[in-house]
C-alpha cells in the first residue's frame, strides 16, 4: 500500500520564500507524487504557483528545521 505523506512545496512569486503543506504519495526510493493540499485544494483553488504541478513526481530531502524535520520537495525526478 502507499503511504500519503505530507512534503512541503515552494512557492512561486511570493515575493519571499513560502512553502505550502501539500499531500504526496510516497512511491518509494524517494520519489513522491504530489496530490494536493489535505483538503484537496489545487493551486488554482489557492491562488498560488506551485514549483511543480499536482500529479508530478518528485524527489525530496529532510531539512531539519527548530523542532520537527520536514520533508521538502526539490526536484522533478522525471
Amino acid at each position: 500500500m502507499v503511504e500519503k505523506i505530507i512534503v512541503y512545496m515552494p512557492l512561486l512569486n511570493e515575493g519571499t520564500s513560502v512553502l505550502r503543506p501539500v499531500m504526496a504519495f510516497n512511491m518509494g526510493n524517494n520519489i513522491y507524487k504530489i496530490i494536493g493540499t489535505e483538503n484537496g485544494l489545487k493551486p488554482d483553488d489557492l491562488d498560488e504557483e506551485w514549483l511543480f504541478p499536482v500529479g508530478s513526481y518528485l524527489t525530496c530531502r529532510i531539512k531539519q528545521q527548530d523542532i520537527n524535520d520536514i520533508i521538502l520537495v526539490v526536484d522533478s525526478s522525471l
